[in-house]
């Protein structure tokens, strides 16, 4: 793996304090997903980011499916991402997917922001087993030189996993924002088949948050505004589709980060999947029968 990164800055970083990270100098001004990968080797690449509420297998054939989607809607970052790892063309061995796949949901975490000669950026960083994580802040030059100006012990951020507020849920006697549903009421489902049911809510969740969460935009029109880590009804996360992808009968058409601060809302149907419709996109639950 290539890196580029400063002995002073590794110290530092173990030490919780400030201090400059010197990456291998560039003599042209790199690209986004270049910058970014200059960071992640200054941060020892162990940016946090939220994953999934539920337990998925890791297998090769979801890195597969998952990397083979970052081709196709990113491929400046799926490229450079292979440069950075040198490897000459597509991952095919479940380690090399992994590895890609990890490594663009740790660029997806790191915030970049426009700083005079370059941009800041911050992002959380994962400390050892039972230490806290440290929010790490500084700036990358367009040609990569990257300064950590500042690096403060924090509980980590609260990973938004379910529904924002207002996000309609489809019921028997309407649409009911997903903040005013209790349980006892009753929803729309599906069955196995995919016919829709009636069932009743048997648990809601709300859960304090604050990140990015994602305004999906489908072909046919509807929008939904969801977290990354929020499941589709066939367990895929939401964080995962890009443009082009199959969602609840449509194409993605669009999808774009926003920041988010405030509740986020989940429920779980009665039936055989626990699946529900918020604003008409066919969505899975993220609690637990």
């Amino acid at each position: 793996m290539k890196r580029s990164l400063a002995i002073l800055a590794v110290g530092l970083l173990v030490a919780g304090c400030a201090g400059p990270a010197t990456p291998s100098p560039s003599s042209r001004p790199l690209s986004r997903p270049e910058l970014l990968l200059r960071v992640l080797d200054a941060l020892r690449e162990r940016v946090f980011f939220c994953g999934p509420p539920v337990v998925m297998v890791p297998t090769r054939e979801r890195f597969l499916r998952e990397v083979s989607a970052l081709r196709r809607s990113d491929p400046s970052t799926y490229r450079a991402i292979l440069r950075h790892e040198d490897l000459r063309g597509p991952p095919r061995t479940e380690p090399d997917l992994a590895r890609v796949d990890r490594m663009f949901q740790q660029l997806l975490a790191i915030r970049l922001g426009p700083a005079d000669g370059g941009d800041s950026f911050r992002a959380y960083v994962a400390g050892p087993r039972g230490s806290p994580h440290r929010l790490v802040s500084g700036t990358v030059t367009t040609t990569g030189q990257v300064t950590i100006e500042r690096s403060v012990a924090t509980a980590g951020p609260a990973c938004p996993i379910c529904l924002a507020r207002g996000v309609a849920i489809a019921t028997p006697s309407g649409p009911v924002q997903v903040q005013d549903v209790r349980a006892g009421r009753a929803v729309w489902s599906t069955d196995r088949s995919g016919r829709r049911i009636r069932a009743t809510v048997l648990r809601t969740r709300r859960r304090r948050a604050s990140g990015p969460i994602l305004r999906i935009v489908l072909a046919d029109g509807r929008t939904v505004v969801v977290s990354p880590g929020h499941p589709t009804a066939n367990g895929r996360l939401l964080g995962w589709l890009h443009v082009g992808d199959g969602l609840a009968g449509s194409r993605v058409s669009s999808v774009t980060s926003i920041p988010y601060r405030g509740f986020t809302y989940d429920l779980l149907p009665s039936g055989p999947t626990g699946d529900y419709l918020a604003d008409g996109v066919l969505l899975g639950s993220t609690l637990s029968r």
